[in-house]
């Protein structure tokens, strides 16, 4: 269960000059994920179908815009390696990683694979900003 109050601040990699390394952004996702989720560090079966889902659909508009464009060699690879994460990150979580220490790289993975799958597509930059602004998981407890 959950732990009162507040989660404690991740840890930053130091350089060995002692200045902060970047923040990974799937290590950000899965932080972003377990305040989503009140603190829980696990997603039930409900939240893994669910995300499961967001996959898919990523997934088969990337396809579709292949279909759309079956010349384009670079919707191609893009959709492949998007299918590839989906498959490899799906495979992981059901095997008993739904932690989200794991989940939180693997949707950063698939983001950004989906991002390279609708530049390759050329999708309008403003389907683009309005899809990063509700691509957030953690972000709306209420799809949990």
């Amino acid at each position: 269960p959950p732990s009162p109050g507040r989660r404690p601040a991740p840890v930053q990699p130091r350089r060995a000059g002692g200045s902060a390394m970047p923040m990974d952004k799937g290590v950000q996702r899965a932080w972003a994920i377990t305040d989503g989720l009140d603190h829980w560090h696990t997603l039930d079966l409900k939240k893994q179908h669910y995300m499961f889902e967001v996959w898919r659909s990523y997934r088969s508009r990337c396809n579709n815009f292949w279909l759309a464009e079956a010349e384009n060699d670079d919707l191609l690879q893009a959709h492949e390696d998007l299918k590839g994460a989906i498959g490899r990150c799906r495979r992981r979580i059901e095997g008993g990683g739904n932690h989200v220490s794991i989940f939180g790289p693997c949707h950063e993975e698939i983001l950004d694979l989906w991002r390279k799958c609708k530049q390759a597509a050329r999708v309008p930059e403003e389907e683009t900003a309005v899809e990063a602004a509700t691509s957030s998981v953690a972000g709306s407890r209420h799809a949990w």
